[in-house]
């Protein structure tokens, strides 16, 4: 939904955008929330044209008039190509940032980008990023919300879960005109496109981007680093939401004696409502090791102490390796012995262990145990399954898989849950027609299914012949063919950063086959 919020905001503080940019991966909702708002010329760039084509079009129809895709392999390629398209500086650009953290590039989003950035605005024009909290770390959104909001001095943030869009305007400030907006939303599809928001619509998130004394990047001018943090933590902490993972990158940026002052809340990041102390003293020293702090040291463990805590997953993880996966297995019986009463983790541990173990019929029936212990509606089950599996048991996994997928809302599965279980479906027996039209409807089903090629290409292969639904087999193909192609660059480039010659062999070889 932050993909619609960042069209609408482009679109809305604007006084007439007449030509958009939109760069980044998965921004078909702000291709077509612009195109709601009437832009004139929208400019959309993916590395496949045919991708974006596919993605936003929402396999629905075509895209609106008013969009031209674009082929650009970088933002700079992008905008150069978005100002030939529209005769000169854009009204509106907006970007998509977090493709560029997976990437391993989170360090390119730096005063210096922000400032061409703004060079490639009309004046008066709006710049918009969007952001994915869980895919930065402390010091990169630090970096990224402290850059920008020294480049655009009154800006905006909406946030909403883990969701973050920034917004600034070319040598004025962002002013929210109610009028405005009350009539431009009042109906059409505009009103639909924010009804999409949820309750309270798009205003709800929004909250003014205090900006720094100065231009501070975190990475560059560690002096500064705290200054940065402060202001990555004014926006994060006035989200509507605020996941786990931002809990525990603003805990690590924290001094132990700062950090006890602290009770960030579970869910709606309410400073004032401490949340459970398990749930605190776990997020607290997980924060630390992450952070590389030393959580054995006497200072740590006392505050510790006064804060009840649950079994520490951190320290689990390190045994979860195929070489130490008996150990681990050992680790979690003790800690299932520790505390009888809450052997979650303890079992979950103990059914990747027991993944990485040889196949064998004892095996099996140590997961058959852990299955039957654990209600089928517990997201630990996705575990059993993927353990069961490894353990050469695919119909048997497929089976716990389908039964906890059947007594859990549509709304609390997990993306990629039916397009995983489709694949050990066809695991599971011989092809017949009946398997292949299941497997087929639950991968139509999982939007996963359009952002991996494996999971694509079996949506074609159990495709039926007589199937209506959906595009046709050929649109199908090129958009397959375009996705694997984006997947083998990301491993040749992520081979080549690793500096991994036999990933390096693999990647090649995989690109010259999607070729």
């Amino acid at each position: 939904m932050h993909e619609f919020a960042a069209g609408l905001l482009g679109a809305l503080l604007h006084p007439q955008p007449r030509c958009a940019l939109v760069v980044g991966y998965g921004t078909g909702g702000a291709v077509r929330a612009l195109a709601a708002a009437g832009c004139k010329r929208i400019a959309a760039t993916d590395d496949e044209p045919a991708w974006l084509h596919y993605v936003a079009a929402g396999n629905t129809g075509e895209l609106a008039p008013a969009v031209r895709t674009l082929a650009a392999l970088s933002p700079r390629g992008a905008l150069r190509g978005a100002r030939d398209l529209g005769g000169g500086p854009c009204d509106v650009v907006i970007g998509a940032a977090s493709p560029l953290a997976r990437g391993g590039h989170a360090d390119v989003l730096t005063r210096p980008a922000y400032e061409e950035l703004q060079g490639a605005l009309a004046p008066g024009g709006v710049a918009v990023l969007c952001l994915d909290a869980d895919d930065f770390d402390a010091n990169d959104l630090e970096s990224v919300a402290a850059a920008f909001a020294g480049t655009f001095p009154g800006g905006l943030a909406w946030a909403a879960d883990d969701k973050l869009v920034l917004v600034g305007r070319r040598d004025v400030p962002c002013e929210i005109d109610g009028e405005r907006w009350e009539s431009m939303l009042a109906g059409g599809s505009l009103r639909d496109a924010a009804g999409r928001l949820g309750p309270g619509g798009l205003a709800s998130g929004l909250v003014h981007l205090p900006a720094p004394a100065e231009a501070v990047d975190a990475r560059s001018r560690p002096s500064v680093a705290p200054r940065a943090g402060r202001l990555g933590w004014e926006v994060a902490s006035r989200r509507l939401r605020r996941s786990a993972t931002g809990a525990r990158a603003w805990l690590a940026a924290l001094p132990p004696d700062v950090a006890s002052l602290y009770r960030p809340g579970p869910v709606n990041g309410d400073m004032s409502e401490p949340p459970p102390g398990e749930r605190w003293g776990r997020e607290l020293e997980s924060s630390w090791h992450q952070a590389g702090r030393d959580v054995s040291s006497p200072e740590v463990q006392e505050l510790l102490a006064r804060q009840p805590r649950e079994l520490s997953w951190w320290a689990l993880t390190p045994l979860l390796t195929p070489s130490r996966a008996e150990e681990a297995l050992a680790e979690a019986e003790r800690w299932r012995a520790m505390q009888p009463d809450s052997t979650t983790l303890a079992d979950r541990v103990a059914a990747l262990a027991i993944g990485m173990l040889p196949a064998s019929e004892e095996h099996r029936a140590q997961l058959r145990a852990l299955h039957a212990a654990h209600d089928m509606g517990r997201p630990i089950q996705s575990d059993f399954a993927d353990a069961m599996e490894r353990q050469g048991a695919p119909a048997e996994a497929a089976e716990w898989l389908r039964a906890h997928l059947d007594v859990m809302p549509a709304d609390s599965q997990q993306p990629g849950s039916r397009a995983r279980l489709a694949a050990l479906w066809m695991k599971a027996g011989p092809p017949t027609d009946e398997r292949r039209a299941q497997a087929y409807a639950w991968l139509r089903a999982d939007p996963v299914t359009y952002k991996s090629a494996k999971h694509f290409r079996l949506l074609l292969e159990t495709r039926p012949a007589d199937a209506t639904d959906g595009p046709d087999e050929a649109d199908e193909r090129r958009a397959l063919a375009a996705l694997q192609r984006k997947e083998a660059r990301s491993n040749i480039e992520r081979a080549q950063r690793t500096w991994s010659l036999g990933k390096l062999d693999e990647a090649l070889d995989a690109a010259r086959r999607a070729t």
